[in-house]
């Protein structure tokens, strides 16, 4: 099961390449919205589309996690994601 949910977010995070390539020149372009805007907005699209949860757990390496719910060897008290 874990395989097969790792393939699906890879083939979301792929998708999501050129889906943001078009949204971004569709502003830029299509409705001449000036670059930081289109830049802005496209991006706020693309993190709507990431499934909660995902980008944390996926990315990265694995933190092992103490009993205050601190990363073990950080010394901080709390992680906020």
């Amino acid at each position: 099961m874990m395989r097969s949910l790792d393939g699906l977010i890879r083939v979301i995070g792929i998708a999501l390449i050129p889906m943001g390539v078009v949204m971004f020149l569709k502003q830029y372009v299509s409705l001449e919205l000036p670059l930081r805007d289109s830049v802005e907005a496209t991006v706020a699209a693309l993190i709507g589309m990431i499934p909660e949860g995902v980008s944390a757990d996926q990315c990265g390496p694995r933190r092992q996690y103490g009993t205050a719910g601190a990363a073990q060897g950080t010394g901080a008290g709390y992680e906020l994601y």
